[in-house]
């Protein structure tokens, strides 16, 4: 049983809610923008040559805030930290790889990185990067009027707006995954809430409903959860015995590759292999049932892999975090690997 386990926390390192700021943040760039409609509306009934003057100045005004907005999110390397890593993600293109660091997303875009000036700065736990969003747990922002703990939630828009799925108030699961095209979710829940009891659960209908998992089989401490993109039933763990996987909805597991400790695990995009590891990458085949052993950079003494992504664009782009906030990328599958961040410090 899963609670024979000893759940612990080692990664921390539905009512539509919109963004909420304190009296002190600026407005947001799309607040600004229905501002200016709404000005735009109000002048249509003075004469038409003062509505062509009005308009001519909104338009600079909006220019030049959206210049402000994407020249405030293009902050230089050096300005940019990772406090926490809490999960990492390839954007469904490819074109970005997206970090939630404890307050707020860093995305990696074009060469450089940025802080997305946008969205609020919550603190996401459980991320998990869906084709039309995240599904994630954690806190808000500071300052704010959200709820905290934010329970479960879900987001189609890189957090400037999110669906409550529960919880909200009760639980933060820092154990949690989704599957990339099926969403069916799966949790472990750290203690008893108002609707479930300790241990391992699995929703198929965006958490209205949930089923407990017996996790027979499963002795050592989970660290990390994966869901298989299309066939809902199969479930990955990584723990401290090795990598388990499941093929019933989490009701048994079964070890995979050799007992040594597994912290990151992560289905491939079409969710043919398993990659999972600690001080090194593993590549699980789930047609061939053969391990290969990829190529990873040099980790500092003691460090160990807390995350690894697949870009589903080319299998060859890989991205890896580390519990020392270093991240890694490659687009050679492995042969070579460009450092992003080292120590929490973007490079």
């Amino acid at each position: 049983m899963l609670a024979a386990t000893g759940l612990g926390v080692y990664k921390h390192g539905g009512e539509t809610r919109g963004r909420y700021r304190d009296k002190q943040t600026l407005i947001g760039y799309k607040d600004m923008v229905s501002l200016l409609k709404n000005l735009f509306r109000v002048r249509k009934q003075k004469s038409a040559a003062i509505n062509s003057w009005v308009a001519i100045g909104g338009i600079l005004l909006l220019l030049m805030l959206g210049w402000l907005v994407t020249s405030c999110s293009l902050q230089p390397a050096a300005s940019i930290t990772f406090p926490h890593i809490h999960g990492l993600a390839f954007s469904a293109d490819g074109s970005q790889i997206i970090v939630p660091a404890h307050d707020g997303f860093r995305v990696y875009e074009n060469g450089a990185w940025r802080i997305p000036a946008e969205v609020p700065a919550r603190d996401y736990m459980g991320y998990s990067a869906v084709d039309a969003g995240f599904y994630s747990s954690g806190h808000p922002q500071p300052g704010t009027m959200e709820i905290n703990p934010m329970g479960l939630v879900r987001s189609e828009d890189l957090g400037d707006s999110l669906i409550e799925l529960g919880f909200e108030g009760e639980t933060d699961f820092h154990l949690m995954a989704a599957g990339f095209y099926n969403h069916a979710i799966y949790v472990i829940n750290p203690s008893p809430n108002s609707e479930l009891q300790a241990g391992l659960y699995y929703s198929l209908d965006d958490g209205q409903t949930w089923t407990p998992a017996s996790a027979s089989g499963l002795t050592a401490q989970p660290y990390a959860l994966a869901v298989h993109p299309t066939d809902p039933n199969m479930v990955a763990m990584a723990t401290g015995g090795g990598l388990f996987l499941s093929v019933d909805y989490g009701d048994s597991f079964s070890l995979i590759g050799p007992p040594n400790p597994a912290v990151a695990v992560s289905f491939s995009p079409f969710g043919d292999s398993l990659l999972f590891g600690a001080e090194g990458i593993y590549q699980y085949g789930l047609v061939e049932n053969e391990m290969t052993n990829l190529g990873i950079p040099a980790l500092d003494s003691g460090d160990v892999i807390l995350y690894i992504t697949i870009s589903r664009a080319n299998s060859d782009h890989m991205a890896m975090a580390t519990a020392n906030l270093d991240i890694f990328y490659t687009t050679d599958g492995g042969d070579s690997w460009q450092a992003l961040a080292n120590n929490g410090q973007a490079q």
